[in-house]
């Protein structure tokens, strides 16, 4: 699972080895350890709600997705799923959940586990 955080959203690239996992019902995880001192966790987890857990004690970033939207996702053409969730306050933070598509013009990128890009014509 690729993470990407920007103000405020964030953003989930899946592989189809993990978007299958979703279809499943298992949940993905993706962990970024930086030395001893930080470790940031993501987990996606296939559930019957839509929520956004954010655990700061444990710095575990939990986001709960309907499995049934999930299993159609992952059987559609669609690129995304998204999602505002309302924060404390005025605040919401978008999520993202998309199908990671392999790079076009990028070489020596490592393309296994990526879904085909449609806008490769000649690749």
């Amino acid at each position: 699972m690729k993470i990407r955080l920007y103000k405020d959203s964030v953003r989930l690239r899946l592989s189809p080895g993990e978007v299958e996992v979703l279809a499943k019902g298992e949940k993905v995880t993706e962990a970024f350890q930086w030395g001893d001192i930080v470790e940031l966790n993501f987990e996606l987890i296939p559930d019957d709600s839509i929520t956004l857990n954010v655990t700061p004690n444990r710095s575990t970033w939990q986001i709960t997705w309907q499995k049934e939207k999930l299993l159609e996702w992952s059987e559609s053409e669609e690129v995304g799923i998204y999602h505002d969730f309302a924060n404390k306050g005025t605040k919401h933070i978008k999520v993202s959940i998309e199908k990671d598509f392999a790079c076009v013009g990028r070489e020596g990128e490592d393309k296994k586990d990526r879904f085909p890009n449609p806008n490769a014509k000649a690749c």
